[in-house]
């Protein structure tokens, strides 16, 4: 079964080179059927990654996305953080007013101090979704140019410090490494408003996936605090990052991915021995995984997470006998 990278939706180049060292193929959630990200396209052409695009209206989303966008220029700061996370307390414009971006990103499901629920197409939700991702989206990318730019001039300070300090050892060994996850120094932003996305979609049926793979350690622990226990599934150490064509590497995410796979089809602990995972060697830069696994299923998991027990479920004549959900914690270790 194929996983989805969670719950970003834009993916570093390093980020889909630790990936690739333990799947042979992910997808990503894409909010646009437009998406041009150059890197991203090369790994679709690949056969490595593929896109789930939730929604088809990306016209409509670019007029939204263009109307905040010119909010945010004008705005920004402390009213933009505002305006991302507080509920509208008065609403007050036209319907061509960029205020009714504000509406449609908070707007709730059931009214303030009632108990039924509203009724609401499909496919509103959908897109309300679409845009909060969307902005989370550029939020991600616009981080990760920044910590490119600054890696470069890190670069460019550490070639500086050695030739001024080309007979003493140790000069740069006090400069840190360039950060490589497109959370940054802010890996909670969002989260809980990216938690409640995904959710929709799931409410909709539109992720049909059972394997979710993150490289967020906030991601985790609001997922693994909801389980009846935190004690994860299996937990790999240390595993180089080479090319995914290295046929050790290769020969591991085959019988990695037949793990996983068992995993989900069964309601006891796998008695199949787990992969013994290749060894690095030195100097190598490693990376490491952890598996956990609920016996629920994505949106029930998700629903818990997030706090939201009103939400209906599925039609329960609907669900299967038996289901499960793994969250893989991907972690790279730059050494």
């Amino acid at each position: 079964m194929q996983p989805i990278y969670f719950p970003f939706t834009f993916m570093p180049e390093p980020v889909a080179d630790v990936l690739a060292v333990w799947f042979d193929r992910m997808t990503l959630l894409s909010l646009s059927k437009k998406e041009t990200h150059t890197y991203l396209q090369s790994l679709l052409q690949k056969g490595w990654l593929s896109f789930h695009s939730p929604g088809n209206d990306d016209d409509a989303l670019d007029d939204i996305l263009t109307s905040y966008r010119a909010w945010a220029d004008l705005h920004g700061g402390a009213q933009l953080e505002q305006f991302m996370t507080q509920k509208i307390q008065t609403r007050i414009h036209t319907d061509a007013s960029v205020y009714q971006l504000l509406d449609e990103i908070k707007l709730r499901s059931r009214e303030p101090g009632g108990g039924k629920k509203k009724s609401r197409h499909p496919d509103a939700d959908i897109q309300k979704n679409r845009i909060l991702l969307s902005i989370a989206h550029e939020f991600d990318r616009n981080n990760w140019e920044i910590q490119k730019d600054l890696a470069r001039v890190m670069d460019s300070e550490r070639d500086f410090l050695r030739h001024l300090h080309a007979t003493e050892d140790g000069a740069t060994s006090q400069l840190a490494d360039p950060l490589l996850w497109p959370e940054g120094s802010v890996p909670s932003h969002m989260l809980i408003e990216r938690l409640r996305a995904w959710n929709g979609f799931l409410l909709q049926k539109e992720l049909p996936y059972r394997i979710f793979v993150t490289t967020s350690q906030p991601v985790v622990d609001q997922l693994v605090q909801v389980l009846p226990t935190t004690e994860p599934l299996a937990l790999i150490i240390r595993i180089p990052v080479r090319t995914p064509e290295d046929r050790m590497i290769r020969k591991w995410r085959e019988k990695l991915a037949q793990w996983m796979a068992d995993q989900l089809t069964t309601g006891e602990m796998v008695s199949k021995p787990f992969p013994e995972p290749p060894k690095p060697e030195s100097g190598e830069q490693t990376t490491s995984l952890i598996i956990y696994r609920t016996m629920q299923s994505p949106l029930e998991w998700f629903r818990k997470a997030i706090g939201d027990e009103d939400h209906l479920v599925p039609d329960p004549t609907n669900r299967p006998e038996w289901q499960a959900t793994l969250l893989a914690h991907v972690i790279h270790h730059g050494d």
